[in-house]
């Protein structure tokens, strides 16, 4: 049981006072936490905290300006919505800003003192990949660690994204700014930041980091210059056929992704597809954005929100009962601009609606003519009013269409790079999971034009196209490039798979077949050594790896030894930290693992 703690806020003056509880409440992800808090002895009618932060460990989790009638009761009870967290034990922090005032209350320089305290303790289950919490939420200025430019690169309902440049390392990188003012549900923001963390895929824009303010949240992503595919479409009419099966396969396979991990995406449309580059369409990247509407479901389980663009959303969707094909409508509306440049269903709202219920659209005339048949079939088919009837996005990858025009796309094979692969696979198994988890971190920083050889290497190995690779995956990959298949193919696996989930997503893969000491620069390393950093003092503890490494089932003596023997290998100055000098040499060192020649 937690014990009644007392927080002291200052009448007057700017200055914050903190408690922390003593305990160690556990938290589980999508509860709320009710805070109570009751002033010490006479309420004084007139004073309460002007806002609240709560913070599990070094990671806010809420910041809320309590309703100024709770100064008019001498208990009140507060909701604290709980994000995915970070691996606990944590000691819950809880801050109040220097005391409102009121009235007669206003010439006081007296000391309000408050109790705050949790309802009743709570058991920590711990949600998330390991990757997923190497993911900073960042609480200080977004201006302390990047440089924004002023010309905004787009910009939304509730805020724009701008180009930025990290101010430690220089790397370039896309900031979206959301003002907390012009949103009314926070929590949701805050489910669309921690869905972002989750998608691991390459035809997913990467999240990076991001931070909160008093007045706005910013998430750092991933730069894709080639801006989006709506202007692309606009710039030139439509797309030729090779070009739209280019772009639909590559939508595809990051809906079989999304779809297998439990995501609904709810809002697919040309402007939530962005390029990664300038190159031509046909070798350019696609990268999917905004999941603000985006919805994890349960198997079976029937979505009966309506949300969406209208010209896209599917008929369903409007009748409030519908699952995953509601994404693969939008994604043949999608296909239905590429090719002739405009909507399927047009007029006003209620004629669209109208059109779209009926599946009433046009596939003849002028614009239709050039294309061909079977481009034609796939859009019938992805526009089947009957969302049973419609192709997964599993089906609509073995199209015909898709399968011809993208036969010689990047990635129909292994090339020269299996070879290299492999040895490095056997060398990142030895590595320390210390060492596992930062070269992760480190890939996700590098430049993906560097890696777009790998990137194909992945992609042809993941046969069933659901952005994970599997045992049975590996060792046919294996096969077909006429290599040995190692003995201890599934152990080999299951030392990559640091999350324990049998098989490897696309950042632990990247990770593993990558040499890591031809790409350990140190502007790309600090951002992984920051990760395990987390109070920002410049080492890091041994207790700080245990936070972010062990999983709580594994929070054991044995695991924490572990982690202390790493440590100690690490630190060749003996002070029981790991300073960013050693940690660089654990990078680039091959007897760490991670890489081979």
């Amino acid at each position: 049981v937690v014990a009644l703690t007392k927080l002291q806020a200052a009448a007057l003056g700017a200055a914050s006072a903190e408690v922390e509880l003593e305990a160690w409440p556990s938290l589980v992800e999508g509860e709320s936490l009710e805070l109570r808090m009751s002033q010490l002895g006479e309420p004084r009618k007139h004073a309460w905290p002007r806002s609240l932060t709560v913070h599990l460990g070094d990671t806010q989790v809420a910041r809320f300006d309590p309703p100024r009638e709770g100064c008019k009761r001498s208990d009140s009870p507060f909701e604290v919505p709980l994000p995915q967290v970070l691996s606990g034990p944590f000691r819950l922090r809880v801050s109040a800003d220097a005391t409102a005032t009121f009235g007669d209350f206003a010439e006081s320089t007296e000391s309000v003192q408050f109790l705050v305290s949790p309802a009743e303790p709570k058991t920590l289950v711990l949600s998330g990949s390991l990757r997923e919490r190497l993911i900073l939420s960042n609480s200080g200025r977004l201006h302390e660690s990047y440089n924004l430019e002023g010309q905004k690169l787009g910009e939304g309902t509730f805020g724009s994204v701008r180009k930025a440049s990290c101010r430690q390392t220089g790397l370039c990188r896309a900031v979206k700014t959301i003002v907390k003012t012009g949103i009314s549900d926070v929590p949701a923001l805050q489910r669309e930041i921690e869905l972002m963390k989750a998608m691991d895929h390459p035809n997913i824009v990467k999240l990076f980091e991001s931070f909160e303010d008093h007045r706005s949240v910013y998430l750092v992503m991933e730069l894709c210059d080639g801006g989006e595919l709506f202007d692309r479409v606009i710039e030139a009419g439509h797309l030729t056929e090779r070009q739209a099966a280019v772009v639909i396969k590559q939508a595809c396979r990051a809906l079989c992704y999304m779809h297998s991990q439990g995501v609904c995406h709810r809002d697919l449309k040309p402007e939530n597809f962005l390029l990664l580059n300038n190159c031509p369409l046909e070798e350019s990247t696609l990268k999917i954005i905004d999941f603000g509407l985006s919805r994890r479901f349960q198997p079976g389980e029937v979505l009966k929100t309506a949300v969406g663009t209208l010209a896209y959303v599917a008929p369903e969707v409007l009748k409030q009962a519908y699952s995953t094909p509601c994404d693969l409508w939008s994604l043949g509306v999608i296909m239905y601009v590429l090719l002739c440049g405009r909507v399927p269903f047009d007029g006003d709202d209620k004629e669209m609606v109208r059109k779209a219920r009926k599946g009433n659209y046009c596939l003849e005339g002028p614009d239709w003519e050039p294309v061909s048949e079977r481009a034609k079939i796939l859009i019938r088919r992805l526009l089947l009013v009957d969302p049973s009837l419609r192709p997964s996005a599993t089906q609509a990858l073995e199209d015909k269409w898709i399968k011809e025009l993208c036969e010689d796309v990047a990635g129909a094979t292994l090339g020269p790079l299996g070879p290299h692969i492999v040895e490095n696979l056997r060398a990142s198994s030895r590595a320390s999971r210390f060492k596992k988890a930062a070269v992760t971190v480190v890939v996700r920083q590098l430049d993906e034009a560097k890696l777009c050889a790998l990137r194909d290497v992945f992609v042809a190995i993941d046969r069933n196209s659901d952005g994970v690779i599997s045992a049975r995956e590996m060792h046919e990959a294996l096969v077909k490039m006429e290599l040995q298949v190692p003995e201890d193919l599934q152990k080999l696996m299951a030392e990559l798979d640091m999350d324990g989930r049998g098989q490897l997503c696309y950042t632990e893969f990247m990770a593993s077949a990558l040499d890591m000491r031809a790409h350990a620069r140190e502007d790309v390393c600090w951002h992984a050594f920051k990760a395990f950093d987390r109070n920002n003092d410049g080492k890091i503890s041994p207790k700080e790896l245990e936070m972010v490494l062990l999983h709580e089932d594994i929070r054991d003596l044995q695991g924490a030894q572990v982690l202390a023997d790493v440590v100690h290998e690490i630190d060749t100055d003996g002070d029981g930290m790991v300073q960013f000098a050693e940690f660089m040499r654990m990078m680039t060192s091959a007897e760490c693992g991670g890489g081979g020649e």
